[in-house]
């Protein structure tokens, strides 16, 4: 998914029930950062960060939790 300016996605996890509807999203929250000597990862600088957490979602197997590692 792209974000609201385009310029950076959104690193988002869907579920789908059997009618094809999302019924639930989760977008990244925490995303990875890290310099370590010369090397440098920051996921920010490619992905916009998710704004909350969100509860666990209803399914015919039980409740699931969304996340993204």
């Amino acid at each position: 998914m792209k974000s609201g300016d385009g310029s950076r996605v959104l690193n988002t996890h869907l579920i789908i029930n059997d009618q094809g509807q999302i019924v639930g999203r989760y977008t990244k929250i925490h995303l990875f950062d890290v310099q370590a000597g010369s090397l440098v990862i920051r996921e920010s600088d490619f992905t916009q960060p998710g704004s909350e957490i969100v509860n666990p979602i209803e399914t015919p197997a039980g409740r699931i939790g969304l996340g993204i590692v």
